[in-house]
């Protein structure tokens, strides 16, 4: 699949704490939430067809402070940051 997308929440962090939910996937599936680079295969939230599941998700960030959401199948996907954690 493709990369969803990206933010830049501050500088100096070294992971963030949010909640990722689905919502409206045509089937099952995962998200990744991970630091911008290389992907680990890991599903920090699943989800069934049609479903709308959150879970709350601890992501470290890559050097330029990024993190970025893959999902196995197409989804909407709503982030709420709740906070970042300093190095």
């Amino acid at each position: 699949m493709t990369e969803l997308g990206r933010f830049t929440p501050a500088d100096g962090m070294s992971a963030v704490s949010l909640n990722v939910t689905s919502v409206g996937s045509g089937a099952a599936g995962y998200i990744t939430v991970y630091p911008c680079g290389t992907r680990e295969f890991v599903a920090s939230v699943n989800y069934p067809a049609g479903g709308i599941v959150g879970n709350a998700v601890i992501a470290p960030v890559s050097a330029d402070g990024t993190v970025c959401f893959y999902s196995s199948t197409a989804t909407d996907i709503v982030v709420d940051i709740n906070g970042w954690f300093v190095a």
